[in-house]
């Protein structure tokens, strides 16, 4: 598995700790999400980027599968950043990892769901778990394991507790003993752009290197080169140096959120990437989350005006 001395995650015992405790401890699993240490490391964003994220999401043809898997996987380990719509609880986090996959099936075509896919880095496991469900949806006969997870040996007990929750399965590997696969996908969301150079030169050649299309959000130059890392423009260099094809720095803003341009963050694809990802953003959306943030600001306006003007709007 991955060494976690070479990673941020890792290198935060309070992190290691709780996600091992969460793997056998029913008490701490169902409460992960409650946790302040879950919220820094991968659960912190601002209630409203929800709307961000279902705004992405509202072209999609079958946005109603969507947002079910969605609401779905929220019903677990208790988390308590949400927002209400139509009748649904909704967390950012889970969010982001809908829009993701959406994202797979939109520059990829939905067969992808289909094809060996590894994720490096996988947090708790919600963006392996938004895949399978989506693949149960698509594809009901096949339900063979083709999503593999490259992570924290600390975290392996709670992504399978988790998996096991939503009746999903994948594969687990270890970067150090794996023999060479050519996956069809390999994504990342931040996990490939927090480690230091040693683990990303192994993982690239082993694993990103061999496969043939990528998806990458990263923070390379916010936490990466704090650990003798590499920079988003040396990532782009070495697939350049790799023939990666059609390798692109997308608008995150617009195949995202916003939330994630105004972190820093940069979504990295190549491979044979069709642009439908890529949704332009109606006024009216940027008007609504502005609504959204002077909203929050005034401690007076209650829950139910916040849910009003989002369905209202949405």
């Amino acid at each position: 598995m991955m060494d976690e001395s070479k990673t941020c995650s890792g290198e935060n015992n309070n992190w290691v700790e709780l996600t091992q405790e969460a793997g056998r401890n029913e008490i701490v699993f169902n409460n992960f999400r409650k946790f302040d240490i879950t919220k820094r490391i991968v659960d912190g964003y601002p209630s409203n980027t929800s709307v961000d994220y279902l705004l992405t999401l509202k072209k999609e043809q079958d946005i109603d599968i969507f947002i079910d898997i969605w609401e779905s996987i929220d019903q677990f380990m208790s988390p308590d950043n949400s927002i209400f719509y139509k009748g649904k609880k909704l967390t950012p986090a889970t969010g982001r990892h809908v829009v993701n996959v959406s994202n797979y099936i939109n520059f990829f075509g939905k067969d992808i769901l289909n094809k060996e896919v590894c994720e490096i880095g996988a947090g708790w496991g919600g963006e392996m778990v938004v895949f399978n469900k989506l693949k149960k949806n698509y594809f009901p006969l096949n339900d063979g394991k083709n999503y593999s997870i490259f992570d924290l040996t600390s975290s392996i007990a709670l992504i399978k507790k988790f998996a096991a929750a939503n009746k999903v399965e994948c594969n687990f590997r270890d970067v150090s003993n794996s023999k060479v696969v050519e996956y069809d996908l390999v994504i990342s969301n931040g996990a490939f752009s927090e480690m230091g150079a040693s683990l990303q030169e192994e993982y690239f050649e082993k694993i990103i290197s061999k496969s043939n299309n990528g998806y990458f959000i990263t923070n390379f130059d916010t936490h990466s080169k704090k650990m003798g890392g590499w920079s988003t423009n040396e990532f782009v260099d070495r697939l350049n140096s790799a023939d990666k094809k059609n390798i692109q720095v997308l608008d995150i803003e617009k195949c995202v959120s916003k939330f994630e341009s105004e972190a820093g963050n940069k979504l990295i694809v190549f491979g044979e990437v069709s642009m439908r990802g890529v949704r332009s953003r109606p006024v009216s959306s940027k008007i609504l989350l502005l609504l959204l943030r002077v909203i929050d600001i005034i401690p007076r306006v209650t829950l139910k005006i916040k849910k009003i003007l989002i369905n209202k709007v949405l």
